[in-house]
C-alpha cells in the first residue's frame, strides 16, 4: 500500500481495517484512525453503510492525509478523483499529494508540530498542530521519519497515567520500540503507564519487526482489548518481543 487510506471500515471480527501483514515498501498510508472526511461512512448495528448518498471522501483542513504523500508514487499522474490538480501544496514547504484519491485543494496557515518520538499526553489523539504528542502520533512519525530514530519513549509526567484508546488498535507495521522503562518501578515490578482499550478494539497489532529490530514493548500494562484473538497483543508476522509488560484483563 502507498499514498492509501485505510479507515473507517465495518468488520464483524476485530479486523475493520487490515488483516495480515505490509509488503515493506509499504509507505505514507494513513491506516486505523479518522481521516477527517467531510462525511465519512456511517454503519448501523448491522454493519450496512447508512449514508452511501451523503458520501463525501474528500479531506477536511484537519485531515493528517493533506501534504503527507509521496509524489513518487503517483509518477504520470496530474489530477485526482474529482478532476482536480493531484499535487498541490497546502502547508508543506513545497508542493506534496496528499494521501488517498482525493487532494486538498485550498492553502492551509497551519505549523505542524515537530515531529516527535516523546509522548507528551496521555489523550489517544491525532492533531498535528496542537503541541502535544500521543502515544498514535508517535508511532506514526516513527514509521515515517527514519531520521528520528524508531525508540518511543515517554515523559516523566505521564507516570501512573492511563492512556484510553478511542480510535481503535494501535498499528505497528516496522520494527519500533515503545519503551515505558524510565516509568517502571523495579521494586514492586510495576508498570508506569497503562494502555487501555476500553473493551472496544485490540490494543497492539504487531507486524514487520524483525530479529535485529523487533517491534519492543517494555514497561507497559495492556489491558481493556477486545478482540476475536490478541485482544492485548496480536503479534501477527516477524518479531515481537515484551520486556517488563503486564498484560492482563483483555479478551
Amino acid at each position: 500500500l502507498r499514498n492509501t487510506i485505510v479507515a473507517l471500515n465495518y468488520a464483524t471480527s476485530s479486523y475493520a481495517d487490515i488483516y495480515g501483514a505490509l509488503s515493506s515498501n509499504s509507505a505514507n498510508n494513513l491506516i486505523g484512525f479518522d481521516p477527517k472526511f467531510v462525511v465519512g461512512p456511517v454503519f448501523d448495528a448491522d454493519g450496512k453503510l447508512t449514508n452511501a448518498d451523503s458520501l463525501d471522501l474528500r479531506l477536511t483542513a484537519e485531515s493528517w492525509a493533506i501534504d503527507r504523500g509521496d509524489n513518487s508514487f503517483i509518477s504520470g499522474v496530474s489530477t485526482d478523483m474529482a478532476g482536480n490538480a493531484r499535487v498541490k501544496r497546502s502547508w508543506a514547504s513545497t508542493a506534496t499529494v496528499d494521501i488517498g484519491p482525493y487532494e486538498y485543494q485550498s492553502t492551509l496557515t497551519k505549523t505542524p508540530e515537530t515531529p516527535s518520538l516523546v509522548v507528551t499526553t496521555s489523550s489517544d489523539v491525532v492533531n498535528d498542530t496542537d503541541g502535544v504528542v500521543s502515544l498514535r502520533e508517535a508511532i506514526l512519525y516513527a514509521e515515517r521519519n527514519a531520521n528520528l530514530g524508531s525508540t518511543i519513549t515517554f515523559a516523566p509526567s505521564l507516570k501512573g497515567e492511563t492512556i484510553t484508546l478511542t480510535s481503535g488498535e494501535l498499528l505497528i507495521f516496522k520494527g519500533v520500540k515503545i519503551d515505558a522503562s524510565s516509568l517502571y518501578t523495579a521494586s514492586t515490578q510495576t508498570p508506569g503507564i497503562t494502555i487501555d482499550a476500553n473493551q472496544k478494539s485490540r490494543v497492539f497489532y504487531a507486524s514487520g519487526g524483525t530479529t535485529d529490530a523487533p517491534v519492543a514493548l517494555i514497561g507497559l500494562k495492556i489491558t481493556g482489548g477486545k478482540a476475536y484473538s490478541g485482544g492485548g497483543v496480536y503479534a501477527f508476522s516477524g518479531t515481537t518481543t515484551l520486556t517488563n509488560c503486564a498484560i492482563s484483563g483483555n479478551k
